[in-house]
């Protein structure tokens, strides 16, 4: 009998897994850079926000995709669009930025990570609005154009 990664109950077996060892048992394998690319785009967000350098390094975005994937349906194991749009929910998407309070110019983080808004703007100022400012969408065409391609196309089940 071949060993699966789910138990009775048709769940993940996690163990206290990694990410990459999550993915693996969900047939995202070939996310994990685009994740970890993820996580770096919100590097040192919440150590501004809640002005401590305490908070750095910040394993909050990880340790929430970590979440969504030991909840991530089953039964849509491999599905590449399907964990696009659940990661694009997450809260930490909705993090933001302006150049200073109430500054004009925000921060994209599909442009450029947070740490090189941050060394652009010294007196920066993240806040954590009610919506995102990056629409969903936008997200998941990020997060797919970030996947390996293979056989000069993009995977994407």
């Amino acid at each position: 009998m071949a060993e699966t990664p789910f138990d009775d109950n048709n769940e993940l077996s996690d163990d206290g897994a990694d990410i990459l060892s999550l993915l693996t048992q969900l047939r995202f394998a070939h996310w994990h850079g685009a994740l970890l690319l993820l996580c770096n785009r919100f590097d040192g967000w919440y150590a501004a926000y809640e002005a401590s350098e305490e908070s750095t390094p910040d394993y909050r975005p990880m340790c929430e995709l970590l979440a969504t994937l030991r909840s991530f349906p089953v039964k849509l194991a491999g599905d590449d669009l399907a964990l696009a749009h659940v990661v694009a929910s997450s809260s930490f998407i909705s993090w933001s930025a302006r150049d200073h309070f109430p500054g004009a110019i925000a921060w994209n983080p599909l442009v450029e990570p947070y740490t090189a808004f941050m060394a652009r703007h010294v007196h920066h100022y993240p806040y954590w609005p009610a919506e995102p400012i990056v629409p969903v969408a936008a997200w998941v065409t990020w997060m797919l154009t970030q996947l390996p391609v293979v056989n000069g196309r993009v995977r994407v089940q």
